[in-house]
């Protein structure tokens, strides 16, 4: 979820008239042993974004669709839809701070079974966040453009490596519009289940898109120290784009990720 949680923006636009957008193609490299290239899709207009993500094995046929203040990941295989948005959010922040009150009134012993109980149905309870760095490198060449290296540290840990594009074209410059507000709205997420279960899940690597000072034309992302998926980009070009590419697919059943907390209690 995290990889995806990366990745991985909004003001729908009314109607359903077709409009000019932005569609980009990333080459995705992981690191199976089949050694399988895939394509990542990303569509953008205004502030709105989908993704659609290389299918794998581990993550399944998934898109994600960002507007409106909410996020949607669509499981394209079970034709479901789950939803999250900051009000749902702050509930289960609200639950949680409630729960933590009632575990403070117990005698400590209890608490500390109490707790280890919670850790195990929600692994990211309690999760200490590492601090987090950048650091500036060379300027290299991926295709046809110029960029700027940086790479992002968990403590010592590398988890990004970002290539971002110093004077990329005006296509991509309006893209950055979308994966701002992306970048926004997974920080004020951070900010409400920082010490919730959803600690550590919910991750936004570049943070600041303005710290990365370009459009990401390769991006590396490790997992305790090694890497393990690279994007590059393939294409970018405008068209015409429909508000259906926004949307959620008729039949496909929708769930809060509040209501599936809910249920999972």
């Amino acid at each position: 979820m995290k990889q995806l949680v990366f990745a991985c923006v909004l003001l729908a636009l009314a109607g359903t008239a077709a409009s000019a957008g932005v569609v980009i193609e990333m080459q995705v490299q992981g690191t199976s042993t089949s050694g399988e290239v895939g394509r990542d899709r990303i569509y953008t207009q205004g502030e709105m974004l989908r993704i659609d993500s290389h299918a794998t094995e581990l993550t399944g046929n998934i898109s994600m669709i960002f507007r409106d203040e909410e996020m949607r990941v669509l499981d394209h295989d079970k034709k479901t839809c789950q939803t999250i948005d900051k009000e749902g959010l702050d509930e289960i922040g609200g639950a949680m701070k409630q729960m933590q009150a009632e575990l403070a009134k117990l005698p400590p012993e209890q608490r500390a079974m109490m707790e280890r109980m919670m850790k195990g149905k929600m692994p990211g309870m309690g999760t200490e966040q590492a601090a987090r760095r950048i650091d500036v490198g060379a300027t290299e060449k991926v295709g046809d453009y110029s960029c700027k290296l940086k790479t992002m540290y968990a403590g010592e840990q590398k988890v990004w490596e970002v290539c971002a594009a110093e004077t990329p074209p005006d296509a991509l410059t309006e893209a950055m519009g979308a994966f701002r507000a992306l970048s926004r709205f997974t920080e004020s997420l951070k900010d409400i289940v920082q010490q919730g279960p959803l600690a550590g899940m919910i991750d936004n690597p570049l943070h600041d898109l303005n710290e990365v000072g370009g459009f990401p034309v390769r991006t590396r992302a490790f997992g305790n120290g090694q890497l393990i998926r690279e994007t590059t980009l393939e294409s970018v070009e405008r068209q015409d784009l429909g508000d259906d590419v926004f949307s959620i697919p008729e039949g496909y059943k929708v769930q809060s990720l509040m209501d599936q907390m809910k249920r999972g209690r």
